[in-house]
Order: structure tokens, then C-alpha cells, then sequence
């Protein structure tokens, strides 16, 4: 006779296999299912029939072939897909500019809405002008945020945008609905369909006679003492600028009174830079200048300058200027210096001011025409305005 615990034993062993049966039947049931779900049946090669074969040439025949019944004629992809024509590309390309650019104009109009809103809290002109810019439409904002910090108003900015829409619209032969005359009469609009002022098209140029030939005109050579401002042209005062800044004007202490000039290098231009010593309280720089170094400008760093003359608020930012000692290149250096629109009418492209003698140490020398600056010396040259 078997006992009693004998028998309690054998009837949990028995449970406990089941149990472990049960848990191997589970795992291996979710293993296929994962397995099921991450394995593509659709590429698996299915072997077509006949009547399937013939089912999918119905389906994909064209409807101007009604009779074709053969089956095996494979169906073609341009067939499905309309062609898109360059006829309709263009049209396609003019609507959705008059789209945008009746949204410029619905934007224009609700942003000086919202502008005359904010009579307590108005932010600076310069805010408006930023924050304008970045809420325009991709399409202008990359036409129009280069020449950012040129604008003085957001109503500035909102013109630049509004001439490049237009623009466009008259490229792409978009409907128009502006009262501006760019490309209204008949004869400029048919000179724009014309092609003529394209780089490939010589246009005929009636043939002269030998006697008749003038001889070539040698070009002038620029003259080496311009600035990079005044090869620019003559400098323009912005709208809303203070005509009066010594930016746009020769202050009465430095003209025709003898001034220091110190030679440097800066991005591989020889730039003439005018010592003012504690007369301006920071360096400053011409956007000019600026330009053709290729120096980053940071619009964040742009601040008010004091100055003998009165402050300078025309600054648009700060560019982290190298300095490289005349005398002896191997001693190189950095100067944060301001940039604004223009120096003294163009006539200077880049003013050293305290800032520059307080951190080089700098020190003038007048008998022997050197300042001394990093721990050597160099020459400087005399000059007026």
C-alpha cells in the first residue's frame, strides 16, 4: 500500500510539469506571433495563374484600347501618373505665387494692426524690424533677413518684401493686384518676354568703318587711399538715421587737423585705422569694411558707443576683429569691435578707440611717430581729412 505522502509528492510533480508545459506552449505562441508580425509576406514570390495574369492586365488597361484582350501586354506606369507638362508646372508655380503674395499682404496688414495695439508695451524699432523678419513666409524671410540690419523701421522691411514679391510675380506671370508700376506698359512687358538681356543672346551691332573705329578707353585705376566706403559710392543717410551723426558726417575737431593713422592687415586688406584714443570710447568699424573681410557679424553684441562728439547709436552689431602687429606679424591678437553703417562720411573704415589702448597698452610716441602696443613698436603715418 502506497502512502500518503508518497502520493502528495507524486500528485505535485505532476502539477508542476503541467504547469511548465503550459509556460513552453506560451513562450513558443508569442514567439510565432512577434515572428508573424515582423515577417513580410508581400515579398514572398507568389505564382501567378492565368486568370490573375489576365485579371491585372484588365485592371491596368487603358481606356482607349477597349479591344486589346491580350494577356500579355504588361501594364505601363505612365499609363497611372499624369504627366506633369512644363506648361503646367508654370501655371502651377504663378498661382501658388499669388497665393503668397496675398499673404504678405494680409500679413502687413495684421502685423501694423497688431503693432497699433501695443501702445505702452511697444518694443524699439529695431525689435519690430526683427521680430517682422522672422515671422515672414520662408520665401521672403531668405530674400529679405541678409539686409536685416539695414532697416531702421519694420515698415522698411515690410517694402523689401513686398518688392521681391512683386518681383517674382512679374517672372512667373502671376496675377497681380499692387498699384506698382514695375513692368505695367506694354513695351517693358514685352522686352521681358523677349529674352533680350540674356547673357547669351549678342544682340547685332550695325559694322563701322576703320576710319570710324575709337580706340579703347584704358580704365581708370582705383585710387589705393579710398576706403572701402567711398568705393561704394557716396554714403546715404537711412531713412529715420540722424543726418547730424558723426557717422554720416566729419566732426569739426578731426577735419583739416593732422590725425594718426596706424596701417593694419585684416582679413588680407591694408586698412588705415584712425588712432582716436580716448575720444571714442570703443573701436569702431564701416559695414563696408565689414563686408569685405568677411568678418561675422553678431547683431546680439551691438551697442551705443561714447564718443567726445556724442553717442553713437547707429551700431548694428560687433565683429571679433584679429589683430596682428605691423612690425612683427607673429604677435597676433583680438579686439571686439562695433560696426555701423559708416564712419565720418566714408572717409574712415575703421576707428581705434580706448578700448584698443587699454587692452594692448598701447602708447604714443609723437617725436619718433610710433605707438607702442603688445610690446613692440610701430610706425604710424600723419594725415587729414
Amino acid at each position: 500500500m502506497i502512502s500518503t505522502p508518497r502520493i502528495v509528492i507524486v500528485y505535485y510533480c505532476f502539477i508542476l510539469k503541467t504547469f511548465f508545459s503550459l509556460v513552453s506552449c506560451l513562450t513558443t505562441c508569442t514567439r510565432l506571433v512577434i515572428l508573424a508580425k515582423n515577417f513580410n509576406f508581400r515579398a514572398m514570390p507568389t505564382k501567378k495563374t492565368k486568370y490573375k495574369k489576365q485579371a491585372e492586365f484588365i485592371r491596368f488597361q487603358p481606356e482607349s484600347s477597349p479591344d486589346s484582350t491580350s494577356s500579355h501586354v504588361k501594364p505601363n506606369n505612365s499609363q497611372r501618373q499624369p504627366r506633369v507638362t512644363p506648361a503646367k508646372l508654370k501655371d502651377d508655380m504663378a498661382k501658388e505665387q499669388e497665393q503668397l503674395a496675398q499673404e504678405l499682404t494680409d500679413y502687413i496688414a495684421q502685423f501694423e494692426h497688431k503693432v497699433s495695439l501695443l501702445r505702452h508695451k511697444r518694443p524699439s524699432d529695431q525689435e519690430l524690424v526683427i521680430l517682422f523678419v522672422m515671422n515672414l513666409h520662408s520665401r521672403w524671410k531668405r530674400l529679405v533677413e541678409p539686409e536685416e540690419y539695414r532697416f531702421k523701421t519694420w515698415k522698411e522691411a515690410a517694402a523689401a518684401a513686398r518688392f521681391h514679391a512683386i518681383k517674382l510675380s512679374v517672372i512667373l506671370g502671376a496675377e497681380r493686384n499692387d498699384s506698382d508700376p514695375m513692368f505695367t506698359t506694354a513695351a517693358s512687358k514685352q522686352l521681358l518676354a523677349s529674352g533680350y538681356f540674356k547673357r547669351e543672346h549678342e544682340p547685332e551691332e550695325p559694322e563701322d568703318d576703320e576710319e570710324d573705329e575709337e580706340e579703347p578707353v584704358e580704365e581708370q585705376p582705383v585710387d589705393p587711399k579710398l576706403t572701402c566706403t567711398e568705393r561704394r559710392g557716396p554714403v546715404v543717410v537711412p531713412q529715420g538715421a540722424d543726418k547730424n551723426s558723426i557717422c554720416y558726417q566729419v566732426p569739426k575737431a578731426h577735419s583739416g587737423v593732422s590725425l594718426a593713422f596706424l596701417e593694419l592687415e585684416i582679413g588680407g586688406r591694408r586698412v588705415r585705422a584712425l588712432l582716436a584714443k580716448k575720444r571714442w570710447g570703443a573701436s569702431a568699424m564701416s559695414v563696408a569694411l565689414q563686408e569685405d573681410t568677411g568678418l561675422a557679424l553678431d547683431r546680439s553684441q551691438g551697442y551705443n558707443i561714447a564718443t567726445e562728439f556724442g553717442e553713437v547709436a547707429d551700431g548694428i552689431g560687433a565683429v571679433l576683429c584679429p589683430i596682428r602687429h605691423p612690425a612683427k606679424p607673429d604677435l597676433q591678437s583680438e579686439l571686439l569691435i562695433q560696426v555701423v553703417p559708416a564712419l565720418y562720411a566714408g572717409k574712415v573704415d575703421l576707428i581705434l578707440g580706448a578700448d584698443f589702448f587699454f587692452y594692448f597698452a598701447a602708447s604714443f610716441d609723437v617725436d619718433k611717430r610710433i605707438v607702442r602696443f603688445m610690446g613692440a613698436d610701430a610706425p604710424f603715418v600723419v594725415d587729414t581729412l
